[in-house]
């Protein structure tokens, strides 16, 4: 298999806006702005990776089976402002769902509300290619859905395929230097896009007012 490495580049004012109006006006950030990088595959197949997340709990953070869940806590997972509006409508779409264990019901979430009418509309904002995004498929899912917790959590279900498969890339941290540049990544983030960082914060707080509204629940 040859392997290829693309130049980054940036799209200007007028492609940034195309892409986004591909995409339905719904989704910003890098993919919106890094897009001309991968123009060198028009004509060809792309393979993404959306929807491999839910293997691994992605909007669980550090709730259990019986944290408290609702409207503005899913917002806040999401990353989304708390708009009236949207607040109203995820209102609206867990009203029939407040039976399910909290754990399935974020994943749920994860599937419904940022998946299917976010994330996956990418998939179309490249007319010149064909994207495939083979996790997602109904078997996998089921199959991801099944395992429990405690696999999921942490990667946990990543790096035992790792460790059936290929142990020795275990010794490489994922996504992380393994050193002080993390550290230093995180900060020069928060300084380059301080919104990202406060919506960050807004989301690890919702965990833990949820985790606290459950404790004295269960008292």
């Amino acid at each position: 298999m040859s392997h290829r490495l693309l130049p980054y580049r940036e799209a200007d004012e007028q492609g940034t806006r195309a892409w986004q109006m591909r995409v339905g006006h719904c989704v910003t950030g890098s993919n919106m702005t890094m897009h001309p990088s991968v123009e060198p595959l028009n004509g060809r197949i792309f393979l993404g990776g959306l929807g491999g997340e839910i293997g691994r709990g992605f909007l669980w953070l550090d709730s259990q089976e019986d944290t408290a869940i609702d409207e503005a806590g899913i917002v806040s997972r999401l990353k989304l402002p708390q708009h009236a509006r949207l607040l109203e409508e995820v209102r609206q779409w867990l009203k029939p769902l407040q039976h399910y264990r909290s754990l399935f019901l974020l994943d749920l979430a994860y599937m419904e509300l940022r998946m299917s009418c976010w994330a996956f509309s990418q998939s179309y904002a490249m007319p010149s290619q064909v994207e495939v995004n083979p996790l997602i498929c109904r078997k996998i899912y089921t199959a991801m859905l099944s395992l429990p917790p405690s696999l999921r959590r942490d990667n946990g279900m990543i790096f035992r395929a790792i460790q059936q498969t290929w142990p020795e890339v275990l010794a490489l941290p994922i996504n992380k230097y393994g050193d002080w540049r993390d550290r230093a990544r995180i900060a020069g983030d928060a300084i380059a896009d301080p919104r990202r960082a406060i919506r960050k914060i807004r989301q690890v707080g919702a965990v833990r007012l949820g985790a606290l509204f459950s404790s004295r629940r269960s008292r």
